[in-house]
């Protein structure tokens, strides 16, 4: 797993590429950790990069989302492949998250 991030004056975006699985899990973990105590309401977490997603890699998104909410944070999650999108689906994840296809649509969101 691949990453970058930048700060914008409104929210701040992480994008990651390659596979999140039981083995990147904890960088994503910290990765996001790092995020929620950033000065920015907003993350906007591009995964248009993302090839694969596992369990483990769910479970960090869900526990960054909660973490998110109780510091009355938004977190939205751009670009998703067809099959990402098929698992947020499958698993309800889909009502959960903010899912926006493209990094576009989420900024436009997160501007608001």
């Amino acid at each position: 797993m691949e990453f970058s991030n930048h700060d914008q004056s409104h929210y701040s975006v992480l994008v990651i590429s390659g596979e999140i699985d039981l083995l990147e899990a904890p960088k994503l973990r910290l990765l996001l950790e790092a995020k929620n105590g950033a000065n920015h309401p907003v993350l906007i977490l591009d995964i248009s990069e993302v090839s694969f997603v596992d369990s483990s890699g769910l479970s960090e998104l869900i526990r960054y989302q909660h973490a998110a909410r109780e510091q009355g944070r938004s977190f939205f999650i751009a670009g998703a492949r067809a099959e990402i999108m098929e698992l947020f689906t499958i698993t309800g994840l889909g009502q959960f998250f903010r899912l926006y296809n493209s990094f576009e649509d989420a900024r436009a969101a997160a501007c608001m």
